[in-house]
């Protein structure tokens, strides 16, 4: 079986290159800067730069929902014009289920949790960013907030668990979901543990392009990425799946 999770970007569609080594940003960003790259692309070059992102990513559905719809003739701005409207609607209703909340605590670099927040941001703070290592994607998603008013903070992912005593939800986001759980950066099930022994709220944002009849079993192959840090190459084990619970409420354009 080929290695999804190691295949080497330098053999793949070279407009999306970037896309395909980037490993601090989400599924729903990575999608629309591949919308952006395709633009004036022949659609047999659109496809396979979709096939090579669902074989470095298998762990985001957005590649394989995309794939299918375009597969079917469909182009690719009317799919990705649909795909919006489920993030502006999600992100709407994020801001509405944040209205009860004030102080938050994130996981990773979720855009659809960032652009919630930011729309937030008038009244929610201080939000509490876990570094998010392997990757550091907290660092990023707490520069970008700050960049647009929100006060951030990051703490790191040993301490994360402890703030969830002094916050009043935990905000992650999805790269897909079934019925049974959803699959995210690997640290979110530990807070989501922890939040519950709390009696803390969790609220986890996902448009319904991430939606999957049935979550794939997280062998080694889906749970890690190749990674490069200072000249080094390792594989790190990036994604993980959480069950859902009473206390873990999924925010989506579809619910």
């Amino acid at each position: 079986m080929t290695d999804r999770s190691s295949a080497d970007p330098s053999t793949s569609p070279s407009p999306f290159q970037t896309i395909l080594a980037n490993r601090t940003h989400g599924a729903s960003a990575l999608f629309y800067q591949f919308v952006q790259l395709a633009l004036g692309q022949p659609s047999g070059i659109v496809q396979e730069g979709l096939r090579a992102c669902l074989e470095i990513f298998p762990q985001m559905a957005v590649w394989s929902y995309a794939l299918e719809r375009i597969t079917r003739d469909e182009n690719l701005d009317e799919v990705a014009a649909d795909m919006t409207r489920q993030t502006q609607a999600t992100i709407a209703r994020g801001v509405a289920a944040l209205q009860d909340y004030l102080t938050v605590l994130t996981l990773s670099h979720s855009s659809l949790v960032r652009r919630t927040l930011i729309a937030s941001k008038e009244r929610v703070g201080p939000v509490y960013c876990a570094a998010s290592q392997p990757g550091g994607e907290g660092y990023l998603l707490a520069e970008s907030l700050r960049q647009e008013g929100v006060k951030a903070l990051v703490t790191k992912d040993e301490q994360a668990t402890q703030l969830i005593e002094d916050v009043d939800v935990v905000l992650l986001g999805a790269d897909q979901y079934d019925e049974g759980g959803f699959i995210n950066k690997v640290g979110s099930k530990r807070l989501a543990r922890r939040a519950g022994e709390l009696d803390k709220p969790v609220l986890v944002l996902a448009e319904e392009f991430k939606r999957v009849t049935r979550l794939p079993e997280l062998t080694p192959e889906l749970s890690e990425l190749e990674m490069e840090t200072e000249g080094r190459v390792s594989r790190e084990i990036m994604f993980e799946l959480v069950p859902w619970r009473p206390h873990i409420s999924l925010v989506s354009n579809d619910v």
